[in-house]
């Protein structure tokens, strides 16, 4: 049973007159790209912003070595989506609850022209007809796109004005929203007892008309402002969500830093060649010319991303506005040679880019035994298994396998187990009930 605030139910009257609202239980990847904080909508880029801008896993990893220092940066950034605690944070809760998270991700669109257009969330052509907006909800948009695996609680809004020039293909995973009913199932409880009555407030005080807006698509959208269970027990995600991420964070950085990052191979030689070609497939692939230019634009093609490795001034410091005169649109030759310089080293054999966490190899010829592992591993910190008789290429970095080990998992690998990240200090090595898998889509590996 629900409850609607007094002040909510005008509001979603008004919506359910004004707007096409559909629920969409596994968003195309095609589709999150449309506004998932990636340079050039390629998958690539995120994980190299993932891995290597201000943030990234390389560049701000020693920031948690301690608790200490991960108590003062959780109170130094705060809910800022792009330090390396909310990536992680995200992807883990991802995978804990399978990408079908309690609130839904708000998207909405709105056509480029007013030609009449098909929308097909899984055709690339026809996306690129829309202005898209994925708020709120960027953070899980982004770990979606990182696993390569399609968010199952969207709520998709076409403003009325603009459906009448939209025809929505249909698909099994898309179902039109026609009444409060409808509505409400995408909002759960953080915890849903069968009993408890909930009460849903979706008015937003500091907005116009109390709702949400999405300025680039002229968009409301129906925020909840609050879930309680009756009478007052705060059930919306977002009360937990912050300490959350310090709560993952720390559990994760603890493991990580009890040991050694061993990775245990059948060949050392052939691994060595596979994670450092794996590496350069990253850098190499983001690191065009055109790309670069992106990350030195300010005035982006893209209005609703931030250039690449640099911060808008919203909630911390000012990065952003101080070095505005120091960067230009487009490269000098004098830059451009600097940039191809640049690129020629990360593919010189003898000259590679170091990381934060160094990898220890050691042989293995029981790479299926992963219990055999975690013992030789001492059952601390976190190791990777990687069979070069079964993998010969992967496109990820092998450091992005750190982001998809949440602490509560045994084991994060693929089907065919020839490339898994072990955490070796859970509890599912010895009590057998506890073990945990998260298994990769074929996907997250392309």
């Amino acid at each position: 049973m629900y409850i609607l605030s007094e002040k909510s139910i005008p509001l979603v009257k008004y919506m359910l007159e004004r707007y096409d609202m559909y629920h969409i239980t596994n968003f195309p990847i095609v589709a999150a790209l449309q506004d998932g904080g990636c340079v050039g909508k390629d998958p690539i880029n995120l994980s190299a912003q993932w891995l290597y801008d201000r943030h990234g896993l390389n560049t701000s990893l020693p920031q948690y070595d301690t608790q200490l220092k991960r108590i003062t940066e959780f109170t130094y950034h705060g809910d800022y989506l792009k330090t390396l605690r909310q990536r992680i944070n995200i992807v883990n809760e991802l995978i804990d609850c399978n990408l079908d998270s309690n609130l839904p991700v708000h998207v909405s669109c709105k056509p480029k022209s007013d030609k009449k257009i098909t929308l097909d969330l899984e055709s690339k052509d026809s996306l690129s007809n829309l202005h898209f907006i994925c708020h709120p909800g960027q953070t899980r948009i982004q770990g979606s796109i990182f696993l390569r695996d399609p968010l199952k609680n969207i709520l998709f809004y076409i403003k009325k004005d603009f459906s009448k020039n939209i025809d929505v293909k249909e698909y099994p995973y898309i179902k039109k929203v026609n009444n409060v009913d409808d509505l409400i199932k995408c909002y759960r409880p953080y915890i849903k007892n069968k009993n408890d009555s909930y009460y849903y407030d979706f008015f937003m005080p500091s907005f116009d008309k109390g709702l949400k807006y999405h300025g680039f698509t002229e968009s409301y959208i129906l925020k909840a402002n609050n879930i309680a269970a009756l009478p007052n027990k705060k059930m919306h995600s977002s009360f937990f969500y912050l300490l959350n991420t310090f709560i993952s964070m720390n559990k994760f950085s603890s493991i990580l830093f009890n040991n050694k990052l061993n990775i245990y191979t059948n060949n050392i030689n052939k691994a060595k060649e596979i994670v450092d070609n794996s590496q350069n497939t990253i850098l190499s692939s983001f690191l065009s010319k055109e790309n670069y230019q992106n990350f030195l634009n300010l005035t982006k093609i893209n209005k609703v991303s931030e250039p690449w490795g640099y911060e808008s001034c919203n909630n911390y410091n000012y990065t952003f506005e101080s070095n505005k005169s120091y960067f230009k649109q487009n490269l000098t030759d004098e830059e451009y040679d600097f940039f191809i310089k640049f690129e020629n080293l990360l593919n010189d054999k003898n000259s590679k880019v170091k990381n934060t966490l160094n990898l220890n190899f050691i042989e293995n010829k029981s790479l299926s035994n992963f219990n055999e592992i975690v013992n030789h591993n001492n059952k601390k910190g976190i190791c990777f298994v990687l069979d070069t008789d079964k993998v010969k290429t992967f496109n990820r970095d092998l450091y992005e396998l750190l982001f998809c080990i949440p602490a509560k998992f045994s084991v994060s690998c693929n089907k065919e187990k020839s490339i898994a990240v072990i955490n070796c200090e859970h509890k599912g090595w010895q009590n057998k009930k506890d073990y945990k898998q998260y298994t990769f889509t074929k996907e997250f590996f392309k």
